[in-house]
């Protein structure tokens, strides 16, 4: 574990793959989800808990017809805040495991309703992968990939949903 490792790269590679419940202290402001706070300073490192596309019907999340808006929900494994893309951020996607790691930039940054306003440089990944958190995010995914289908067919095969 982290006890064994040496170097301070080793650590922070370690630490990667941890969930910051079990190992993070606490850095985010109480207030920003109250809409207190107007910015914070980093650098900090956060722990990605979900990324959702909210220029887009969750159901048509991945679609690339419109422009995109992601929110983030970023941990620092006591509390969780909220984050926007106010400008592309290619290094970030639908496709961003919970469990990843994030470091803020020192910024400041800009916060607005309670939510970080990112734009490409407000954010590094340093990557991680939390298999809890990944398995359970996966079958999140397939479980809500089966619903959809069963609203689209009903029951004798037809298409549309069932009624009763």
């Amino acid at each position: 574990g982290l006890a064994l490792a040496s170097t301070a790269k080793e650590v922070v590679k370690l630490s990667l793959d941890k969930d910051l419940k079990d190992i993070g202290a606490s850095c985010i402001p109480e207030e920003i989800n109250r809409g207190k706070v107007d910015s914070i300073r980093g650098p900090m490192v956060l722990m990605v808990t979900k990324v959702r596309n909210i220029a887009a019907p969750k159901a048509k999340e991945e679609s690339q017809a419109g422009p995109r808006m992601l929110k983030v929900s970023l941990s620092d494994g006591s509390m969780t805040c909220h984050a926007v893309e106010v400008s592309p951020c290619p290094k970030i996607s639908l496709k961003t495991a919970p469990g990843t790691k994030v470091r803020l930039s020192k910024g400041p940054l800009e916060v607005a309703g309670g939510f970080i306003k990112l734009d490409e440089g407000a954010l590094e990944v340093l990557g991680g992968r939390v298999e809890a958190l990944v398995e359970k995010w996966l079958t999140a995914q397939s479980l809500a990939e089966f619903t959809r289908a069963d609203l689209r067919i009903g029951t004798g095969g037809e298409v549309g949903i069932t009624l009763f």
